[in-house]
């Protein structure tokens, strides 16, 4: 039956707010300043003991699959993933004729293998003769296409001036083959288109799409084509949703309408939100606030809303989490303060897999474990830290979960992991931690893995070192510290790059490039970077805790 106790705690983001006010001590210049040319492999920084092995170069777009997929008479054939831009040469600088909607095939002419595009008979719906589609493993799949003649590429147009100012909507269907990245800062809500075709990528103008300063987590839903964000009020939030193109921005739902019987001086507020597969609506979980005081609590549900606004409660409190992450088959991994569950998004096969002893946060802050699910939704694994975090005998247990059956306890590893999160690389094979010793008589270490937890390796150690993203090649990483973000890469030294202040996101865009959100105090840089060095600025961001999604088609 649901748990009806709640936990009052201090504000989480209080914490998070403490821990990044001693991050950014050193304020940045006035101003925005790109970071100056990389320190490359620094006379301090040698080869870790236990990382063999030479990096292989990371993979590029158009890579061939294994399953056969061919015409009746043995000629290649593409297919696409997803709905994507068919365009008139090999890369998003060329003009858009038609799409191939997700399913749909063509008979493949030629490739380019700088860009990885494939030239293809033009579909039905295009005007010209002239017809290519990017490559890129989430866009199309080819198989037999290794004696795929080099076709020529055609001269490069103008550049059009792009994307569509807010308020314009396409006058045909948005199908986009590009990454966006949308962020929120004082003034609102803003939206960059990113041109993967050069390296760095080059950036839009920001556009803003919401004017005001109370907008907070944007999230881009799967299919690229509408972005979810949040206002808050101290007794009220509500979840939005808007087009890319700025177009039909309502409200989707607010924590006002919640049938949920509260105590004086409480509320419940909508909490997680995440998007559905489908991109046609949203899930979330809520949690319980101290009107008068600080405290807050999960409540350990969830909810779903459709684009339509069906709401529906599949689980109950206490029978969800206070965290959660759906898989593509809509499998769901809650953590919850003492165990981890597993169910279905409609709420039926609701099984806790492994429980666990109460975290000590040493405050009134409630720690939930974050699942993560591999890229292809085989598997999930989960990091849980002891019950007393804070002693010299902390420990983490790592586990992996199966879609079924029981879970399987992994390695046990020394340390204190509250702030310091454990992350899988794409399909569970790695895994990266940052370790430092109870007393804190050394810097903190960041630890490469095996994702079982076996084999520890020390790659680089600093003061307040953080682990950003894993690279789909399972090589390459991102992480950042003290005044310096890097690229990191098995069996090879580091990456670093000088930065003003602290680095609160890193994300890769493509096998070679990356955004950087650098900055502090109240000042934050947009930056597009590759693994070379070169970089620009995509934008400026005036606010305390810059917030950023990347979609990545």
């Amino acid at each position: 039956m649901p748990r009806q106790r709640i936990l009052w705690f201090a504000i989480s983001l209080l914490i998070l707010s403490s821990l990044a006010c001693n991050a950014f001590a050193s304020a940045p210049e006035p101003g925005l300043t790109l970071p100056p040319p990389p320190v490359t492999e620094a006379e301090t920084t040698t080869l870790p003991d236990g990382i063999m092995g030479l990096a292989p170069t990371a993979t590029l777009p158009g890579a061939l699959t294994d399953t056969p997929l061919v015409d009746a008479a043995g000629n290649p054939l593409l297919e696409a993933l997803i709905d994507v831009n068919v365009r008139t040469g090999p890369g998003v600088i060329y003009g858009r004729d038609g799409f191939l909607l997700a399913g749909e095939t063509a008979a493949v002419l030629g490739r380019d293998p700088v860009s990885g595009w494939w030239k293809i008979d033009c579909p039905g719906r295009s005007d010209g003769t002239e017809c290519w589609v990017s490559g890129g493993a989430q866009y199309t799949k080819v198989t037999n296409g290794g004696g795929v003649p080099v076709a020529a590429v055609p001269p490069t147009p103008t550049p059009k001036p792009s994307p569509t100012p807010a308020g314009e909507p396409d006058s045909e269907p948005r199908v986009t083959a590009n990454p966006l990245l949308v962020y929120v800062d004082d003034a609102g809500l803003w939206l960059v288109t990113l041109d993967v075709s050069q390296n760095p990528p080059a950036g839009s103008n920001p556009i803003q799409l919401i004017a005001g300063p109370d907008v907070e987590m944007p999230l881009i839903a799967p299919d690229g084509r509408k972005i979810a964000y949040r206002t808050s009020t101290p007794e009220t939030n509500a979840v939005h949703v808007i087009n890319i193109d700025g177009s039909d921005n309502r409200i989707l739902f607010s924590s006002a309408d919640l049938e949920v019987i509260v105590e004086t001086d409480t509320a419940v507020l909508l909490d997680q939100i995440q998007w559905l597969n489908d991109s046609q609506g949203l899930a979330f979980n809520t949690q319980m606030v101290n009107l008068i005081g600080p405290g807050q609590a999960s409540r350990e549900d969830l909810w779903t809303i459709g684009l339509d606004g069906a709401l529906a409660n599949p689980l109950d409190a206490g029978l969800g989490g206070g965290s959660f992450a759906i898989s593509r088959n809509n499998q769901v991994i809650f953590g919850q303060d003492e165990g981890i569950v597993r169910a279905n998004l409609d709420g039926s096969r609701v099984e806790t897999i492994i429980a666990f002893g109460f975290i000590n946060t040493a405050s009134e802050y409630v720690y939930y474990p974050r699942p993560q699910w591999t890229a292809d939704f085989t598997q999930a694994f989960v990091a849980i830290p002891s019950a007393d975090p804070w002693g010299p005998d902390a420990d983490v247990a790592l586990w992996r979960i199966p879609v079924n059956g029981a879970a399987e306890a992994l390695e046990t590893l020394p340390g204190n992991t509250l702030f310091n999160p454990v992350v899988w690389s794409p399909n569970g094979n790695r895994l990266a931690r940052v370790f430092q010793v109870a007393d804190g008589s050394s810097p903190p270490v960041l630890n490469i893995l095996d994702g079982d937890g076996l084999n520890p390796r020390a790659y680089d150690s600093g003061e307040q070192i953080a682990f950003h993203d894993w690279n789909a090649d399972e090589i390459h990483f991102l992480y950042a510290g003290s005044r310096f973000y890097a690229v990191g890469q098995i069996g090879a030294p580091p990456t670093r790059f000088e930065a003003v202040g602290g680095t609160a996101v890193m994300q890769w865009l493509t096998p070679s490039s990356f955004v950087v959100v650098n900055g502090g105090d109240g000042v934050w840089s947009l930056i597009v970077s590759n693994v070379d060095g070169d970089a620009d600025l995509l934008a400026a961001a005036n606010t305390n805790f810059v917030q950023v999604d990347v979609w990545r088609p």
